[in-house]
Parts: structure tokens; C-alpha cells; sequence
């Protein structure tokens, strides 16, 4: 189990080579041994670079039951699992799809293992930044929806293990409950809008200042009306940094159709038609 009373004590790794850890990854996975890696980038996270922040995003299996827990546990409600984004582009390729599952098997068959690796690659990271005179920050969930204040190792989450560093952890979900308990941990979360969402529980998110992001057709708007109540747009596709908006308004993103291949269009289609993407001056 990767959660309710799971602590993962570390032990043993510390004084490993790189090179072994990557070894006993893939004897861990049972796969030829490689360079393996667990955090990585895309092109908005890069735009980050621009507001002074190095990113490193975790990339996992997304919707998958693996361990006693779904990887994402609100696919099914949310209807996001044949439009989310690892179904186009390059995340949709083989070799990325591989990686992703490497990743997750090696979370829930050897967590320490898992750990120790990326505790390096986040040292690595902080140490590239500061070279580059930049900050750092962490999703977890690149596309997944774990909650991370709930994975102890050795009796600690992975934010409470970099508390006094100066990496800023981030992320979104679509479980109100992981957004709940990512706030009260001080970790900088945004719920991704979807229309089986409750209004009332919308507009409580972000009264509570737990911001939400909507995906628009048309452009974005100035305010956004949620359960009667004008909240407003800011535009989220500047940067990924969510942990720099100001809190309690709508993190707008623009509908990228026109400008994707086919494959990735029609994902996005279905995802207009399920209620993710909304159209600009929509009610919700």
C-alpha cells in the first residue's frame, strides 16, 4: 500500500554509487540496466526559466490501480482518462509510455529505492539552478494524482524531507480531498476544473483560496461565474508556476486545438464534449 500507515524506511542506499541505484532500479523492474531518470521537463515547465524557476515534473502511469491505489483517483468521475495528455504528442510515444511505468514500478516495489533516487535528482536540480542563479521547484504529478502528504518515508513526507531546503513544491489535482490536505501542508496546489465537479464545493476551493484551473475555447475571459458568484481569470499558459498566483481566482488556459496534430485534436474534442473544456462566457 502506498498510503494509510505506509512508512518506507530508508535504509542501506546512502552510500551507493548513481550507477548502482540505476542497477538495482532495473533489476528491480526486471529490465536491462540504462540511464534512467525520475524527474523531467516539458516545454511550459521550461517557460518557468523566464520567471527566474528551474523545474523538475515527476511523469508516471496515469489512471492505473497498482499497489491498493489508483494513481489517479478521480479519472473515472472527472471522465479525463481517453483526453488527458499523456494521449498526444510526444507523451503518447512508446519510449515515454515505458518510462512512465518504470517510474511507478519503482515507487511501489522498492519506495526506498525510489526515494533515494530522487532525493539525488532533486539535490542535482537545486544544484543546477543555483548555477544557473535560479530557483527551484517540484510537481510530483505530472500525470498522476497521488497524494504525496500521505507516503511517509522513514516517518516523513517528501515535502517535510526538503522543508528547509528552498525547492517550492507544486502541483494540481482533481481530488478536492488531496487539495484539502495539500493546503493545509502548505504545499501550493490547483484543482483542474471538470463538470462533474460540485459547484458549491468550487466555490468553497477557492474562498479558501485553493485556486482552479479551467481550460476555455474562444479565449479567456475577465471573470469566470461559478454558482451565481464572478470569480476572476488570471492567464495560467504565461508559466506553470501556480505557486506564483494570487489566490482565489480561475487559472485560465486556452484550448490548443488548432495548433495540435490530429490525434491530439480529437483527444481534445472529446475533452470539450465532456465538460473540461469550457467555452468562454460559459456558467458553470
Amino acid at each position: 500500500m502506498l498510503y494509510a500507515n505506509h512508512d518506507i524506511t530508508i535504509t542501506g542506499y546512502e552510500n551507493f554509487t548513481n550507477k548502482r541505484l540505476l542497477e538495482l532500479w532495473a533489476e528491480t523492474i526486471g529490465k536491462p540496466y540504462r540511464p534512467r531518470y525520475l524527474l523531467s521537463e516539458s516545454v511550459k515547465i521550461i517557460k518557468g526559466e523566464k520567471f527566474g524557476y528551474l523545474t523538475g515534473v515527476l511523469y508516471m502511469t496515469n489512471a492505473l490501480k497498482i499497489a491498493g491505489v489508483n494513481t489517479c483517483s478521480h479519472a473515472i468521475l472527472a471522465d479525463c482518462i481517453n483526453w488527458c495528455l499523456v494521449k498526444s504528442g510526444q507523451m503518447a510515444g512508446a519510449v515515454a509510455i515505458e518510462a512512465r511505468f518504470d517510474r511507478l514500478q519503482l515507487l511501489t516495489k522498492n519506495p526506498a529505492l525510489f526515494f533515494e533516487i530522487l532525493k539525488r535528482e532533486i539535490r542535482k536540480l537545486l544544484a543546477r539552478a543555483e548555477r544557473k542563479n535560479l530557483k527551484t521547484a517540484i510537481r510530483l504529478n505530472g500525470t498522476t494524482d497521488l497524494d504525496w502528504t500521505r507516503i511517509q518515508f522513514s516517518g516523513k513526507s517528501i515535502f517535510e524531507h526538503f522543508k528547509k531546503s528552498p525547492v517550492r513544491f507544486y502541483d494540481y489535482t482533481k481530488n478536492p480531498n488531496l487539495a484539502e490536505n495539500y493546503q493545509k501542508s502548505g504545499i501550493s496546489v490547483t484543482f483542474s476544473f471538470y463538470k462533474k465537479a460540485q459547484t458549491e464545493k468550487l466555490k468553497e476551493l477557492l474562498k479558501n483560496g485553493v485556486n482552479i484551473a479551467i481550460a476555455y475555447r474562444r479565449g479567456l475571459p475577465k471573470n469566470q461565474i461559478i454558482g451565481a458568484e464572478s470569480f476572476s481569470v488570471i492567464d495560467g499558459d504565461l508559466h506553470d508556476l501556480r505557486f506564483r498566483d494570487r489566490r482565489g481566482v480561475v487559472v485560465g488556459l486556452r484550448y490548443k486545438n488548432a495548433s495540435m496534430d490530429r490525434g491530439a485534436r480529437e483527444v481534445n474534442q472529446t475533452a470539450l464534449e465532456s465538460g473540461f473544456i469550457i467555452l468562454k462566457g460559459a456558467v458553470i
